[in-house]
Parts: C-alpha cells; structure tokens; sequence
C-alpha cells in the first residue's frame, strides 16, 4: 500500500511539473507573440513613412522641374500665413511669400499646392518640409545647376532666417 501511495505522488509530481512546464510555455509563446506583432507593426510604420516621403520627394521634384516662371524653385512651406478663408496654418496649401521671402523655411508639406493626398507618416503625422533659402519660389532667387542648396542652421528661437 505504502509503494502504491508513493507510486501515486511521483504521478502527481510529474503532472504538477508539467502543468509548470505547460505555463511557462504559453508565457514564453505570448512573449514571442507580441514582440512579433510589435515587429510587424514597427515595420508597417516604416513602409507607410517611406511611401510618403517617396511620393512627397517625386511631387517637389516635379514641381521643381516643371515650374515655367521660376524653373527649379520649390514653395514655401505650409507653416504661419493666415487669410481666412484661403490660408490657413497646416492646411496643406504652401504660404505666400513675405516680400522676396517666405515667411518660415520649416513648416509642413504643402500638399494640396503639390496636388498630393494629405500624407500622413507611420505614426499618423503630416510631414515636415524644409526648403533652402536659395530655392525659394521667388524671382529675385535664380536657380540653376551652381545654386548651392546648403542649410548651414536654423535658429528655433525666433523669426526664420535660413542660416545662421
């Protein structure tokens, strides 16, 4: 009876430990299961950012390349200029020049001036878009193969001023 009683508890014991092993398992499955959804999603994001950013980089290059009264010039960003009821602030439309200037270098992609969808990053965001003071669509800047396009600095402090 005694041998017939441990015989017993050495099957439970098993069984016990093979509930453990079940469980730590299922853990580890779990685990794995959402790093690999937190993967996929990561990876998603970055398809969807690339795309836009590509469609955005084809559309200033049309642009700039298709442009009859200042070849080679990209618009002002979509950033501070605010005429109700025809621009406004994050609207999609590129901001109006301040006298021979835009108003900001940094803003927003002007989408709807580029004849884009609102596009948007990974994470939901609509792209930010910086243009270099000499390819500013304006006609006092002459733009040709020799225009240097280097942004030295921007100062967040204030006013824009392109370099610094």
């Amino acid at each position: 009876m005694a041998k017939s009683r441990s015989i017993m508890q050495a099957h439970r014991e098993r069984g016990y430990a093979m509930l453990g092993l079940v469980a730590v398992v299922g853990v580890s499955a779990s685990f794995a299961i959402s790093g690999l959804g937190s993967t996929l999603n990561r990876t998603r994001n970055a398809q969807t950012t690339t795309n836009a950013l590509a469609q955005a980089k084809h559309a200033l290059i049309s642009r700039a390349a298709s442009d009859a009264n200042h070849p080679g010039s990209l618009p002002c960003p979509d950033a501070v200029t605010n005429i109700a009821g025809s621009n406004v602030p994050n609207d999609g439309i590129a901001d109006l020049l301040a006298g021979q200037s835009c108003p900001s270098l940094i803003g927003r992609l002007p989408w709807r001036t580029l004849g884009l969808p609102d596009l948007r990053d990974g994470d939901g965001e609509r792209l930010w878009y910086m243009v270099a003071p000499a390819f500013q669509d304006s006609t006092s800047k002459i733009v040709n193969p020799g225009t240097s396009g280097q942004i030295n600095g921007y100062d967040c402090s204030g006013p824009s001023t392109g370099t610094r």
